[in-house]
């Protein structure tokens, strides 16, 4: 079942950039590209979770119950904020170096800051996608506050990571201004004032 696969893909590079056997032989491109493909897994879990919903009744699981693809999701949502916070403030100089423009993209492997940015914004956008659901009239499934409240932590611990680096090497994420300015008015007081006071210190 691809739904076993998913949750041990993540424990298995969860070993890979968390543990300190491998921290001085994973190179810095091999971090990137590995957190890269995570990110891209989580959206496919997102979405083959909101398939299952949609289809409920016809998707009932058969023997053993194997891991929901949102819980795969939010688990690797989670490592994926340890994994931003490694590439964010790594000693690796390539680590600072600025997403490049568009047009002179080679459209090889992208650098530490296109995809600190790309995973940033992934968890931004999934947060205010359901807070706006959520505020909607009609009816509210529990699966749905659940996954919020789930979601409403993580990034608080996203920004609190990003509110420990240092003024210098936030200097270097000056793309995280727009991206959390587009969440400065979210109904969660606590997350609009960490946003407040990041976006204070960008300026």
């Amino acid at each position: 079942d691809r739904r076993y696969i998913g949750a041990s893909a993540v424990m298995v590079i969860t070993v890979f950039l968390d543990s300190e056997r491998f921290a001085s032989t994973l190179g810095l491109q091999w971090r990137v590209m590995m957190v890269a493909g995570v990110g891209k897994a989580i959206l496919q879990w997102e979405r083959a979770a909101q398939l299952l919903h949609e289809h409920k009744d016809k998707s009932k699981p058969r023997g053993h119950n194997p891991p929901h693809y949102l819980e795969t999701a939010c688990f690797a949502r989670k490592a994926m904020n340890r994994y931003l916070l490694q590439l964010a403030s790594s000693k690796d100089p390539a680590a600072t170096d600025p997403i490049p423009d568009e047009g002179n993209s080679d459209k090889g492997e992208p650098n530490a800051q296109t995809v600190i940015k790309q995973q940033t914004q992934s968890l931004v956008s999934a947060f205010l996608q359901l807070e706006a659901e959520l505020a909607k009239d009609g009816k509210k499934f529990a699966a749905d506050i659940v996954v919020f409240g789930r979601l409403s932590t993580l990034m608080k611990e996203m920004l609190a990571s990003y509110d420990k680096l240092s003024d210098e090497r936030l200097a270097c994420m000056s793309w995280l201004n727009p991206v959390l300015s587009s969440c400065i008015h979210t109904e969660n007081e606590a997350i609009r004032l960490v946003i407040q006071k990041l976006v204070k210190r960008l300026h």
